[in-house]
């Protein structure tokens, strides 16, 4: 129920590009720094590994740049669908690929099913509060909850029909964990180039990256300890799959 924490994907390359882009904010044009937004992302999937996730990822964060280039409004289903395409158009086989199937239904979830479920908790918070505090609080529980709540709704048919077994805590673990890891990546970043630099600078950001680190590793063995962390489940048929998304 974790595994997407500790898997680099959109989450990751995301914030690489937002980092970028922001440092490069106000002394370079804006062309120069979507190409350098570009370029860093294809050293950071270098540097990573070219796993299925990590390849969705880059694909889809540049052509999300060359929309920006082109003057066209990026659109986040065709860039995954793009993604899809011309990796499969490399390896066919990466169709029966767990990793690659987990995380183009994990991104779809994202874009098609967690705008409903915005929608719907806006409609339900509009009845109890003011227009303006609905729409923070919906805020706030996308970005930890619903999202959450999207993906693995999704995912669950996925993971039974490989694993046979389902996490019953995986949903309160993403509630815990999600928050700190912005924090891992860019404290963890930051240890990486200062020790560049300076070890001992390096080391000061990489024992403030422990904080938040430990706290992640803290919460998986917790609630993994748990009977509920992993329930077997006798294996589904395809029909069932079939069924579901359907």
């Amino acid at each position: 129920g974790l595994t997407h924490v500790i898997v680099i994907s959109g989450f990751n390359i995301g914030l690489v590009l937002q980092q970028t882009v922001l440092l490069m904010q106000g002394w370079s044009t804006r062309r120069f720094t979507l190409l350098a937004g570009a370029g860093v992302i294809v050293l950071y999937t270098l540097f990573v590994g070219l796993s299925p996730p990590v390849t969705r990822a880059a694909l889809m964060g540049i052509l999300l740049v060359l929309a920006e280039l082109a003057g066209r409004r990026p659109h986040v289903l065709t860039s995954l669908a793009w993604a899809s395409v011309l990796m499969t158009a490399v390896n066919p086989a990466l169709v029966w690929d767990v990793s690659f199937q987990l995380s183009m239904i994990s991104t779809l979830a994202l874009i098609g099913l967690t705008p409903v479920f915005d929608e719907w908790t806006l409609d339900l918070l509009r009845r109890r509060l003011s227009t303006g505090k609905a729409r923070d609080m919906t805020r706030l529980l996308s970005a930890y909850l619903l999202t959450t709540c999207a993906a693995q709704l999704l995912t669950f048919p996925v993971i039974w029909y490989h694993f046979r077994e389902v996490s019953l805590v995986a949903l309160p673990a993403n509630l815990l964990a999600l928050p700190v890891q912005p924090l891992i990546t860019i404290l963890g970043g930051m240890a990486a180039l200062l020790g560049c630099v300076w070890e001992p600078l390096g080391r000061a950001a990489g024992w403030l990256a422990y904080v938040p680190l430990w706290w992640t590793v803290t919460v998986a063995q917790a609630l993994g300890g748990s009977a509920w962390a992993a329930w077997p489940l006798p294996a589904p048929g395809r029909w069932v799959l079939v069924g579901f998304y359907t």
